[in-house]
């Protein structure tokens, strides 16, 4: 069979047509978190903070380092490899501590957020309170 083109050529949305991808769990997980504190940077950057906005910026920082290092450790108890289908109750103590972590990093950003939001312009305010925008994948 004769293949022209990269080795494992994709048909519209999904896997390649050979094999699908290598699913590590624990890697997921982590890159799941990583995404999300880039939002937070992002959303730093989109607002442009004023010199008297940075101390309440610092503190909601200071709060996602603290809640962040919970979900970090809850990823850690996942595999590396999928070794086979989790079971049940595993995937259900998993999903327990994956929310309890994410509660905790609700709660640790519930009173920098407010503080903060007492402090920005309207303008800056609205960029928060839309709707995020997310890129189109076509």
């Amino acid at each position: 069979m004769d293949r022209s083109g990269p080795p494992f050529p994709i048909r519209g949305r999904g896997f390649p047509e050979d094999r699908p991808p290598k699913f590590a769990p624990r890697k997921a997980c982590l890159e799941d978190i990583n995404r999300q504190m880039a939002i937070y940077g992002y959303t730093k950057s989109k607002l442009q903070l004023a010199d008297n906005q940075k101390a309440a910026w610092k503190a909601i920082e200071d709060a996602l380092d603290s809640a962040v290092g919970k979900l970090r450790a809850v990823c850690q108890v996942l595999p590396n490899d999928v070794v086979g289908a989790p079971g049940i109750v595993e995937r259900f103590d998993f999903l327990e501590k994956q929310l309890a972590a994410r509660l905790d990093l609700v709660r640790a950003l519930k009173v920098p957020m407010q503080e903060l939001l007492g402090q920005l312009s309207p303008d800056q305010r609205a960029s928060l309170d839309g709707p995020p925008s997310f890129p189109r994948f076509e």
